[in-house]
């Protein structure tokens, strides 16, 4: 997890701010571009704060993780909406029943969707 990476003994930087970034983005910080290694959001006075910590992407080693199962699976879905060049699908068989939580870029879907299709 965190720990090991900050336990590397490399370089790191823990800053606050109210922006939103990605794990794995690339800021420029004090004119060094740095990656995104950890983020945590927290509520402070109705304002959302975000803690990230931040290293030099040439200073993080991850290790790779693939599920062989998972290698050429396919999920079934209808399109449920699409503006401009996203999409919001309802995955067939999905017990978490996220339909209306996340848009989606086409190329994750592989296609052209249009509203109603699967």
């Amino acid at each position: 997890g965190d720990e090991s990476l900050l336990n590397s003994g490399k370089a790191y930087y823990k800053v606050a701010v109210r922006e939103h970034y990605e794990i794995g983005e690339r800021l420029t910080f004090f004119g060094e571009t740095q990656a995104v290694v950890a983020r945590v959001s927290r509520l402070e006075h109705r304002e959302v704060i975000n803690e990230y910590i931040l290293m030099k992407e040439s200073d993080v080693k991850t290790k790779v993780y693939q599920n062989e199962k998972l290698i050429g699976a396919a999920l079934f879905a209808k399109v449920c909406q699409v503006e401009n060049e996203l999409v919001r699908v309802s995955i067939d068989d999905d017990e978490n029943d996220y339909d209306d939580k996340a848009f989606l870029n086409y190329a994750t879907v592989y296609s052209s969707p249009e509203g109603g299709r699967r």
